[in-house]
């Protein structure tokens, strides 16, 4: 006997295929939104509460790191943050690739591992800031009271920065992995592609030529207009 397949029974999978897409566009879209204010967040914490510095030539002491701990719950708060929203984005991204029918493909799998390496990253540096001023500071001031060890000492630490290189390199990454597999797959359009694709030079540019995270700012706007975008294609999936 030769089964049948009625109309209603038919559109099944793709209505199920809809709904799965306009959750993941959901999710994609509020999770990039958080990861903007957050992100937006901290400049503006660290320009409220951040007191002078009062080492000499600028350069911190034992002192002005233990003026800087009312930072810390609000660093830790805001780069843990950006870290979970991040890999929440990698994830549904990488989910919308199956949910609108695309093959599976290296690209979209290393776009995720990326994402993800990007999200530990933020929480790495929110571990960093509680290491900073919390015992490091008492420890460098119990140690010594000559200000210039302390400053080179510090100096030292703040080497540690780099790791600021790991998320933004991999963010980098990320995008231009989304502005050509992602494209491909139709997860994003050409307006979005274009924007990643500035994302990753603005972002991933001076990390690698200047060694510094000065691009890092430019993920504020780049996050907000993406979580936007995705919250409108989550309502056309519908």
């Amino acid at each position: 006997m030769t089964e049948t397949t009625t109309p209603a029974q038919a559109a099944t999978p793709s209505a199920a295929t809809r709904v799965s897409t306009r959750r993941l566009y959901r999710s994609a879209g509020i999770a990039a939104l958080i990861a903007a204010a957050a992100y937006l967040f901290q400049p503006i914490v660290v320009f409220v509460v951040q007191p002078p510095i009062e080492g000499a030539g600028g350069y911190p002491i034992a002192s002005d790191l233990f003026a800087l701990r009312a930072l810390v719950p609000a660093e830790l708060a805001v780069f843990t943050a950006i870290g979970v929203a991040t890999v929440v984005l990698a994830l549904a991204v990488f989910r919308l690739h199956a949910a609108r029918g695309a093959a599976p493909s290296l690209p979209s799998a290393v776009g995720v591992v990326l994402g993800v390496i990007a999200g530990f990253g933020w929480m790495g540096a929110a571990a960093g800031t509680l290491t900073a001023y919390g015992l490091y500071a008492t420890n460098i001031a119990e140690i010594t009271d000559d200000t210039v060890v302390q400053q080179a000492a510090i100096q030292a630490a703040l080497l540690g920065n780099g790791m600021l290189s790991v998320p933004v390199l991999a963010m980098s990454g990320w995008f231009a992995l989304l502005a050509t597999s992602g494209r491909r797959a139709g997860i994003v359009g050409w307006p979005l592609a274009v924007l990643c694709f500035a994302a990753t030079a603005i972002v991933g540019g001076p990390a690698l030529i200047l060694l510094l995270p000065f691009g890092a700012l430019a993920l504020i706007p780049v996050f907000a207009v993406l979580g936007i975008a995705f919250l409108v294609k989550s309502r056309r999936s519908a």
